[in-house]
């Protein structure tokens, strides 16, 4: 297989009568330096299996294949799907699979490919639509040790903001509670065809769970609710997004010494937690 470049991608989508979507964030990594620094990026220690999300025509998959052990790769267009399969039909370690990455069940497809024990990453350029919900999905799972994808560059520094500061969000708590993120590096939108309105960033996950809570749910319905209405102080913001007394929250606020005029991102995850012990429990004896 040959690395793709732009004038490649191009006439292979007027071959294919291809229509590039919007919708899907159809957006092609064409630089080849690139998709090998995003690969380089990966730890060594991690090579038995991958997942990669929307290969497009395999410049990424290419790469990945010299790494890994198995690439299980995810491609959600049929017409690309059917394209990026015959062009690496070579590769004897490379399964694709014709699928909403969103859907998939992660245990139905790692477990049949390799063991549980086994180092398993996710890689992919995610378009911003999706950008949360996958993140979302896979720091959730016990089956993924290591993640890195690229996004776009606003997103990118919202999830990696230091908790406590005006840049950092929901995400960004959810992120530090599965794992230590960390920025890679920056990707000029000149190196995707058709070419984006932004530029994008390499950012990367290691899965370290430093923080239990018993509630996963409710500590994150919190911790949205709260960011919704960033602009209200915390007693109003999680009083009225989960529709509980506002003295109930006061006195919750004040037995962890937390200012009700405070905003969401003044919390540490730690105060999240805390709260949403209180909040499970109150719950759990109006059941």
């Amino acid at each position: 297989m040959n690395l793709f470049n732009k004038i490649s991608v191009l006439k292979n989508i007027n071959k294919l009568n291809f229509k590039v979507k919007k919708s899907f964030g159809q957006n092609f990594l064409v630089d080849h330096n690139i998709c090998k620094k995003i690969v380089s990026s990966i730890p060594e220690k991690f090579n038995d299996i991958v997942i990669e999300i929307g290969p497009g025509f395999g410049n990424l998959t290419y790469i990945l294949a010299k790494k890994f052990k198995k690439v299980l790769s995810i491609e959600l267009d049929k017409k690309l799907y059917s394209f990026v399969s015959k062009e690496m039909s070579d590769f004897q370690n490379i399964k694709f699979i014709n699928q909403d990455a969103l859907k998939l069940n992660i245990n139905e497809i790692i477990l049949p490919n390799f063991n549980s024990s086994s180092n398993t990453v996710l890689c992919a350029n995610l378009p911003y639509c999706i950008t949360t919900p996958v993140l979302t999905k896979f720091l959730k799972s016990d089956l993924i040790n290591y993640i890195t994808v690229m996004v776009q560059k606003e997103a990118a520094e919202r999830i990696i903001a230091p908790l406590g500061t005006r840049n950092c969000g929901a995400i960004s708590y959810f992120a530090r509670y599965y794992s230590n993120p960390k920025f890679n590096f920056y990707v000029s939108k000149n190196c995707f065809f058709p070419i984006p309105k932004v530029d994008s960033a390499v950012i990367s996950f290691e899965k370290i769970k430093t923080q239990d809570c018993e509630n996963e749910e409710i500590l994150f319905k919190i911790i949205k609710v709260a960011f919704e209405k960033r602009r209200k102080n915390i007693l109003n913001s999680i009083s009225s997004g989960l529709k509980l007394e506002k003295k109930f929250i006061s006195k919750i606020l004040k037995k962890f010494n937390l200012d009700k005029n405070m905003r969401a991102e003044n919390l540490k995850l730690e105060d999240f937690i805390n709260i949403s012990k209180l909040i499970n429990s109150y719950f759990q004896k109006s059941m």
